[in-house]
C-alpha cells in the first residue's frame, strides 16, 4: 500500500508501508530508500525526556549519564566518548564545541577537560538543568534551527544518537552547518537500520506477517523519527553541503543493554556475527563542512 507522505531527503511523496505496528507505521520511501516512522499516527511529547525516562529507559547506562561517571571503572560508554574525541582531534584543533542533543552534560564535561570550549543545546528541560548544576556547563533548551548563536560560530558540532530522533534530518544538518566555521566538524553517531540485527527483526515480522513484531519494534522504535543507513546519511551529507572524512561502525555496549540475560546472550552472538559481516547497528562519520 502507498501512502503520500513527503520524503525529508528526496522529497518524494511515493512511500509504502514497511512494518505495520499496533501503535504505528515505519515507511520506506519509493524514490530514495530513506526509512521513517509516520509522523501523522502519533504526537511526539517532548516531556518524556524527563528525570523518569533516563532512569527507566536506560537503567543500565543511567550511572554512566551522571556526574557518578567519575567513578566507573573501564565504562563502555565513557570509553567510547574518549575514543570519538581521539578521533576528533586527529581532524581538529581544540576550539568551540556544541553537542545537539548534549542530555546531562557528560560527553561535554569530558571534552571539557580535554581542552575543548564546549556548549550544549537539548529539548529536555531536565537533562539541560542536570548538566547546568552538575557540570556548569553552558546548556540551554534550543534546537539547531533556533539556537541563538552566531552564525559560522563552532569547530565542531556533535550529534550523539540524536538525529533518528529530530523531525527533520534535513533541517538539523543546515542548522548545523550554518553554525559551523568555514571546514568546520560534524561527528555524528546513530543506529544503522540495516544492520544484520534489523535486517533478521523484519526478516521474522514479515515471515510471520506480522505476528512476531517485538524484535523488529525494537529495531525500528517508535521514538525514533528516522531509521537512516550510511548510504542514506552519505546523500543527506551531500544534499546539505559535508564530505566525509572518517567512517566507523560500533555497537551499544553488551553491557549496557536493556534485556534479560538470555537475550542479552543471544544479542551478543549477534553482535558477533554482525562485526564479522560488517553490519553492526550503530556507525559513527566526522564530516567536514564545504
Amino acid at each position: 500500500m502507498e501512502f503520500q507522505v513527503k520524503c525529508d531527503l528526496c522529497s518524494s511523496k511515493q512511500s509504502s508501508v514497511l512494518f505495520n505496528f499496533p501503535e504505528y507505521r515505519v515507511l520506506s520511501c519509493g524514490s530514495c530508500g530513506l526509512v521513517f516512522t509516520d509522523s501523522s499516527v502519533y504526537s511526539r511529547d517532548l516531556e518524556i525526556y524527563s528525570g523518569d525516562y533516563y532512569k527507566k529507559k536506560y537503567p543500565k547506562r543511567y550511572d554512566s549519564y551522571t556526574a557518578d561517571y567519575r567513578k566507573l571503572e573501564n565504562d563502555s560508554i565513557i570509553n567510547n566518548y574518549t575514543n570519538l574525541l581521539e578521533q576528533l582531534e586527529k581532524f581538529s584543533a581544540k576550539g568551540k564545541m556544541l553537542d545537539v542533543g548534549c542530555a546531562t552534560g557528560v560527553f561535554l564535561d569530558i571534552a571539557r577537560e580535554r581542552g575543548w570550549e564546549v556548549q550544549g543545546i537539548d529539548v529536555s528541560k531536565y537533562a539541560v538543568h542536570y548538566a547546568r548544576k552538575n557540570f556548569g556547563l553552558k546548556a540551554s533548551v534550543a534546537t539547531i534551527e533556533n539556537l541563538k548563536a552566531p552564525d559560522s560560530y563552532f569547530d565542531v558540532i556533535t550529534l550523539h544518537e540524536v538525529i533518528e530522533h529530530v523531525p527533520s534530518m534535513k533541517s538539523v544538518l543546515k542548522g548545523a552547518r550554518k553554525k559551523l566555521k568555514k571546514n568546520g566538524l560534524l561527528l555524528l553517531t546513530t543506529i544503522d537500520s540495516s544492520s544484520l540485527i534489523s535486517q533478521l527483526s523484519g526478516m521474522l515480522y514479515h515471515s510471520t506477517l506480522g505476528k512476531i513484531n517485538s524484535p523488529a519494534q525494537k529495531c525500528f522504535q517508535l521514538q525514533h523519527t528516522f531509521h537512516p543507513t550510511p548510504e542514506i546519511m552519505r546523500l543527506y551529507f551531500k544534499e546539505t553541503g559535508f564530505k566525509e572524512e572518517w567512517f566507523n561502525r560500533s555497537e551499544i555496549p553488551v553491557d549496557k543493554l536493556q534485556e534479560g540475560p538470555l537475550m542479552t546472550l543471544v544479542i551478543g552472538a549477534i553482535y558477533l556475527l554482525q562485526k564479522l559481516t560488517g553490519k553492526t547497528f550503530l556507525f559513527e562519520f566526522i564530516a567536514r563542512k564545504v
